[in-house]
């Protein structure tokens, strides 16, 4: 990385976090070594590391989340989870995460796409599971079985074969069950 980009991403952070007339002095160098370099804010953007915060919702979305930034950053000290909000609530469905722009958009991007995956693969391991264990009723008169595409089913019977063999044991105390 060249002087000149190191030295405008030192003012851009003052920029941005400095104090008073602080900020608007190191705004106004910025703005004007800018436009002598022939660079836009986008450019020096690239390479700053700046903290933000990412939604997610219950405990396997937060695991997704925790796993995709690592995978993204590559540094498992990068994220942690907020306390408390800006405003002083407590807060459970937040992590914070240092990283540059453009990883926030790609953590982003790849969270929502595995979170998609995620619900449909956590619909095919229930319904192996109902499957695997018996959990459902005898068909009425009229009623028709469920259609499944072989591949559905090649797929629900290698989850099943996956899941464990437990059995419920009935005990029968006094002739109760």
């Amino acid at each position: 990385m060249t002087d000149k980009k190191e030295r405008l991403k030192k003012l851009y952070e003052l920029a941005m976090r400095g104090v008073d007339g602080e900020k608007e002095q190191a705004q106004a160098i910025l703005e004007k070594l800018l436009k002598k370099y022939a660079m836009t804010l986008d450019e020096l953007d690239e390479d700053i590391i700046n903290d933000y915060e990412l939604e997610y919702h219950g405990k396997e979305q937060d695991t997704l989340l925790m796993q995709t930034i690592y995978k993204v950053t590559d540094d498992k000290n990068s994220f942690c989870h907020l306390r408390y909000t800006y405003s002083g609530r407590k807060c459970r469905t937040r992590l914070s995460v240092r990283c540059t722009a453009a990883q926030k958009a790609e953590i982003e991007f790849l969270f929502a796409f595995y979170v998609r995956v995620w619900e449909k693969e956590r619909e095919a391991l229930l319904q192996a599971f109902i499957q695997k264990h018996k959990i459902f009723g005898n068909l009425k008169d009229g009623e028709k079985p469920q259609e499944c595409s072989p591949e559905e089913l090649q797929k629900m019977y290698a989850l099943m074969d996956g899941l464990s063999d437990e059995q419920p044991l009935l005990q029968i105390e006094g002739g109760t069950v």
